[in-house]
């Protein structure tokens, strides 16, 4: 689109221009990856516009760039970003985004607006709805994210026959990375056909079904001070979240329900979708009958509730990525709290 809108001579900054909100790892590798093409592999490949002048732009109402590495690692990967031309702007907070652009409001009250067809959201990422729904039939514990308590062996508490594994667990304040997820999903290794295959053991429909033999071990910190597989010889698993390369029939949504039900006995009252619509339908007749006046605002009232929210939502933001920083800094990740 750049091309084309250059070569009619329009103005293309708002195409050149890509904002990232969200410094997490995500966000980080995200405007780090487009820096590089941007910047490196595709500036020789247009001639009616300069790819070494696009912006790259990383937004975060954050004071510091991915908070779960801890102050020095942040404050280094700033720089690294900066080397390969992203503008990093710490302590913004979006407010308002639309087909043109997006403002943001930094804490002394300024509002700035960039104009940028292409922006990119990496920021307030959540785990799937699957862990609600497990936290609500079973008791356990959710955290912010929406990812779900586990015991250290990564079963479910109180069904010992469900493993949750990847970027779903909440574990000694493990944080959602690759290296968590990857070292986990070796609990369900008896889960993989193949494998299964080759060791002769049943099938992995059959696997998910049967029980376990009890002696489990939990995720242990390795050598390097990451977490090491708590594996077994004789482990069946099923996966809560996302789940490793299994057979491409039980990674149908209709084989993964089937499996959850054999493996968690007892009653598991599912609410339709059609429930959902009767409480819209029945919240629109109250509001109706109340009189449609009560659905407006008094003057002021909005703005002054949302600076409310945008504050109390800054300082949580704050308070979180400070919070991410000492976990990290003090050496309190992968540690149970008894041993702190």
């Amino acid at each position: 689109m750049a091309e084309l809108g250059a070569n009619r001579g329009d103005n293309v900054d708002h195409l050149l221009t890509f904002v990232v909100v969200g410094a997490g790892p995500t966000g980080v590798e995200m405007a780090g990856q487009i820096a590089e093409l941007a910047h490196r592999t595709l500036k020789r490949d247009f001639r009616a516009i300069n790819t070494r002048t696009a912006r790259v732009i990383l937004l975060d109402a954050a004071p510091q760039v991915l908070p779960p590495f801890g102050q020095k690692l942040g404050t280094k990967a700033k720089g690294e970003l900066e080397k390969l031309g992203v503008e990093v702007i710490l302590g913004a907070m979006v407010t308002e985004v639309d087909e043109r652009g997006i403002e943001m409001k930094f804490k002394d009250g300024r509002v700035e607006r960039i104009n940028t067809v292409t922006k990119i959201w990496a920021a307030g990422v959540r785990a799937s709805s699957l862990g609600k729904t497990l936290a609500e039939q079973t008791g356990a514990p959710l955290d912010r994210a929406g990812r779900i308590g586990v015991n250290p062996d990564l079963t479910l508490p109180g069904h010992p026959e469900v493993f949750v594994v990847g970027d779903m667990i909440a574990l000694d304040n493990l944080p959602g990375v690759a290296q968590v997820a990857i070292r986990g999903r070796q609990v369900c290794r008896q889960g993989d056909p193949r494998q299964a295959r080759r060791q002769g053991a049943p099938g992995a429909v059959q696997v998910l079904r049967q029980g376990l033999d009890g002696h489990h071990q939990p995720l242990q910190r390795g050598g390097d001070g990451r977490q090491a597989p708590a594996h077994g010889p004789d482990r069946p698993a099923h996966v809560a979240g996302r789940a490793p390369r299994l057979h491409h029939r039980l990674q149908e949504p209709r084989h993964r329900g089937l499996a959850l039900v054999h493996l968690v006995p007892g009653p598991w009252p599912l609410r339709a979708h059609h429930d959902r619509a009767a409480d819209l339908r029945a919240g629109c007749a109250g509001a109706t009958a109340s009189g449609a006046t009560d659905l407006v605002s008094a003057p002021g009232a909005y703005d002054a509730a949302r600076e409310v929210m945008e504050t109390s939502r800054r300082r949580e933001l704050e308070l979180l990525a400070a919070e991410e920083a000492r976990l990290t800094d003090s050496g309190a990740r992968g540690v149970p709290s008894e041993q702190r």
